[in-house]
């Protein structure tokens, strides 16, 4: 490109679009294994309340849930299709990692304000700390979807409190609870959750072994974590059924088969914790009786049963509360899909909106062209 068409382009890029154009954001996400359920929820209602989304994918791949036909998915071209073509407000970023120095350096080369989500992990064993806590300083608001991540970013990444904004994600409530089951006087436990040492399947399948033969254990998902190892050790490779991952449709059936949701999350040897676990929302949603670990955001979801982390005695322990007492089990579960329904609904994105108006109207949305860029952090 020759320096005139440079300068052209430079000055295409960085007008900003007019007050009142088209509420557009352009969403950086990772769609290598699909797009995650949160992901594809948030976009789903934000289209519905008008907000004109435009996923740039870093990575592209199949999974279980699938940009619909109808949505805006780009081949990623910052310089070209963030700036020049559709005149996008800002970049709002999923995850504060890859995705979000990406957004961060499209922001600068686009003068376009930019937002993140942060989740968990990017707190704990983030890829470019350094690089991390940079762009947080630049962004216009960081959302997270925890109040216990609040207090990490204003304790150890030194983000204003003004600047963050707790939006928990959220779950679909289906139409009916799963109904209390005991089928054939089988207990089935179930657990959704990535084969990650952080997500406590080896304390599961210890506390399953303490139970009797009629209690067994379903646990989907995939990861570097051996689970069919760790329950030959335990001596209930016969209860324990690795089901790996599944579609929507067969992971909305695995919810109605079961009769307990357990998700006994740990600190790992790195330090890494759980934000809010979707799978635990999404349990809550049908009616489902939970246990689960005091673990850093668990505790703004859960309200029973809540066990220390890695006690697999205190798994054992409440499994059976709640496997021996089916009138436990309904009122818990009423009481999940309550909680969900009340606090963790789609009303949530309207949240996100609001703030996402704020700052697509602030006088000030576009970045100066000043603003350091650290390309080497």
């Amino acid at each position: 490109m020759s320096t005139r068409r440079k300068r052209q382009a430079r000055r295409i890029m960085h007008a900003p679009p007019p007050i009142g154009s088209t509420l557009g954001v352009a969403y950086v996400v990772p769609m290598g294994g699909g797009i995650h359920s949160f992901v594809f929820r948030e976009v789903r209602e934000l289209q519905k309340l008008g907000v004109q989304v435009h996923l740039f994918p870093t990575k592209v791949g199949e999974g279980p849930y699938q940009a619909r036909p109808d949505w805006r998915v780009h081949a990623f071209d910052p310089l070209q299709a963030l700036g020049c073509h559709f005149r996008l407000l800002w970049i709002h970023a999923h995850f504060g990692d890859h995705k979000f120095f990406v957004a961060h350096l499209c922001g600068h080369l686009t003068l376009r304000p930019v937002t993140v989500t942060i989740h968990a992990y990017e707190l704990y064993n983030n890829p470019n700390p350094k690089f991390f806590k940079h762009a947080l300083k630049d962004t216009s608001a960081v959302v997270t979807v925890a109040r216990y991540n609040e207090g990490v970013l204003a304790n150890e990444y030194e983000v204003p409190a003004g600047k963050i904004h707790v939006i928990p994600l959220f779950a679909d409530v289906p139409d009916r609870q799963s109904p209390v089951k005991d089928k054939n006087g089988r207990v089935v436990v179930l657990c959704v959750a990535r084969f990650v040492e952080k997500k406590g399947h080896t304390t599961l399948i210890r506390a399953i072994a303490r139970l009797p033969r009629k209690y067994e254990a379903w646990i989907v998902g995939r990861g570097p974590l051996d689970v069919k190892s760790i329950a030959a050790a335990a001596g209930v490779a016969d209860r324990v059924r690795v089901l790996g991952s599944l579609s929507d449709e067969d992971l909305q059936a695995v919810y109605e088969g079961a009769t307990i949701f357990c998700l006994p999350s740990e600190t790992t040897s790195e330090g890494d914790r759980e934000g809010i676990p979707v799978a635990l929302m999404e349990a809550m949603a049908h009616g489902l009786p939970v246990v689960a670990s005091r673990n850093a955001g668990v505790p703004e979801l859960v309200e029973e049963i809540l066990v220390t982390e890695g006690d697999s005695a205190a798994v054992t322990d409440a499994l059976r509360e709640f496997g021996e007492d089916p009138s436990r089990r309904l009122s818990s579960g009423r009481r999940n899909a309550e909680i969900v329904s009340s606090r963790f609904s789609p009303r949530n994105v309207l949240l996100l909106k609001s703030l996402f108006e704020t700052i697509a109207r602030s006088p000030g949305r576009a970045r100066t062209a000043t603003n350091e860029v650290v390309l080497n952090a």
